[in-house]
C-alpha cells in the first residue's frame, strides 16, 4: 500500500462530518453514538474513494492493517476484565477493601 499526501482541508472533511453528526444525534435526538460513528466511517471510505480516487482494496487493507495492529491491547483488556471479574466472583476484591 503506497503511502498518499492528503491535504489538511480534505483531510478534516471526515472528522468535521463526525464532530457535526455525533453532536447532533447526542444532543437532539438523545442517540447513542455508534450509528453516527458507523456513518462517519463509512462517509470517510465514501471521501477516499470518490475525492481520493483510492480503491476499496486498499480501504479494506487499512482497516485490516488498524485491527491487527489494536489487537494485542484488545487482548489484554479482556485478559485483564476477566482477572478482575474472576476476583470479584470469588470475593477477593471484597475481603481487599
Amino acid at each position: 500500500m503506497e503511502q498518499r499526501k492528503v491535504s489538511p482541508g480534505i483531510a478534516l472533511i471526515p472528522v468535521i462530518f463526525l464532530v457535526v453528526t455525533l453532536a447532533y444525534s447526542l444532543r437532539f435526538l438523545g442517540a447513542d453514538p455508534h450509528i453516527p460513528l458507523f456513518t462517519s466511517a463509512i462517509f470517510a471510505a465514501l471521501v477516499g474513494i470518490f475525492v481520493l480516487k483510492v480503491s476499496w482494496a486498499e480501504i479494506e487493507e487499512g482497516i485490516v492493517d488498524t485491527i491487527k495492529m489494536s489487537m494485542g491491547a484488545v487482548i489484554i483488556l479482556m485478559i485483564i476484565g476477566m482477572v478482575i471479574g474472576t476476583w470479584i466472583l470469588s470475593g477477593i476484591v471484597p475481603t481487599m477493601t
